[in-house]
């Protein structure tokens, strides 16, 4: 006789499945995107879609998720911000020092080293992926807050 089969088995095994399925589909909708013409009307509903739902399920979900909390409290200073406005400095004037000095081989621009590392289709799928992950990521951190 089978061993009986638990609830919570079932509910895992679904989570399982659904989580399967999820990354299968964006997959291949991002192996889609990036092999859509650059800068056409396509292209630029295909990638700002997604945004556009993020924005939508953020907008729906995050007061949901905070109800009965108490109300948002703003955090204490911190430096923990402090190495990523440095980085973001940093990189800006590299791009600006290089975009006005010429050949690209000789001072490339973040543009331009992006734009080498993501001439393949996989690689630009990949950075897509990352793209919806970081949406994923920047919702759970507001429903958290």
């Amino acid at each position: 006789m089978a061993a009986p089969v638990h609830v919570a088995d079932r509910n895992q095994r679904a989570r399982v499945a659904i989580a399967v399925v999820v990354a299968i589909v964006l997959v291949a909708y991002s192996w889609w995107v990036v092999g859509l013409t650059p800068f056409t009307d396509r292209m630029l509903y295909a990638v700002v879609g997604p945004g556009a739902l993020f924005v939508v399920y953020a907008l729906v979900s995050v007061p949901l998720a905070r109800r009965g909390r108490p109300k948002f409290q703003p955090r204490k200073f911190g430096w923990g911000w402090l190495p990523w406005i440095v980085a973001i400095v940093l990189i800006g004037a590299w791009q600006m020092y290089t975009l006005f000095h010429s050949p690209r081989t000789t001072y490339p621009t973040v543009s331009y080293l992006i734009n080498q590392v993501t001439s393949r289709r996989p690689l630009r799928t990949l950075m897509f992926l990352l793209w919806i992950w970081f949406g994923v990521e920047l919702t759970r951190a507001a429903r958290r807050a």
